[in-house]
């Protein structure tokens, strides 16, 4: 997971104008279903990313920018309480959602990464990246099967995602050698 929020801060771009509702979206979620390959698919991730990051108001943006910069650099603690006030002033902006269910997750708050994710899906319910981040809270559970489904969802939405694939085949072997 810290991987994957490194790589999104090196190739994202300022936030500043659009959010989950962003008129953009339709059409790149349409790209990404029909991506070849998650070369492919990875390319138009970064944009759809980079839209959930932005926001219409400019300190909601700063503040996400240094609440990510937080995350980046393991402060836990004080990206919980960034996350918590952009939130606080901004409670429809599902990718401030999600990346407080990241922190959550980071610190072993599961219950509350999972509450944070749910919240998240009401706003965003394409939020793959959320999707994915719910099938790791089940795992992390032991909710095995409700990982499974979770994961699933976040294949229906983005079909390429290397680690979700690789995380189902592990869920999947889990299932046939526990079989009875």
């Amino acid at each position: 997971m810290k991987n994957i929020l490194t790589i999104l801060l090196l190739f994202s771009t300022p936030w500043a104008l659009a959010d989950q509702n962003d008129p953009r979206l339709p059409g790149l979620f349409e790209e990404l279903q029909a991506a070849e390959n998650a070369m492919q698919a990875g390319t138009i991730e970064i944009r759809i990313w980079d839209i959930w990051g932005e926001h219409p108001d400019p300190e909601i943006a700063d503040m996400m920018f240094f609440a990510m910069d937080e995350l980046g650099g393991d402060q836990y603690s004080l990206a919980l309480q960034s996350f918590t006030e952009i939130i606080e002033r901004a409670p429809d902006f599902a990718e401030a959602w999600n990346m407080r269910a990241t922190t959550h997750f980071l610190m072993g708050n599961y219950r509350k990464s999972e509450a944070d994710i749910m919240r998240t899906l009401e706003l965003e319910p394409r939020h793959f990246g959320a999707l994915s981040g719910l099938g790791q809270v089940y795992v992390e559970l032991e909710q095995y099967y409700d990982a499974r489904n979770a994961l699933r969802r976040a294949l229906q939405v983005n079909p390429t995602m290397p680690g979700v694939i690789a995380n189902l085949e592990a869920l999947q072997r889990f299932f046939n050698a526990t079989a009875i």
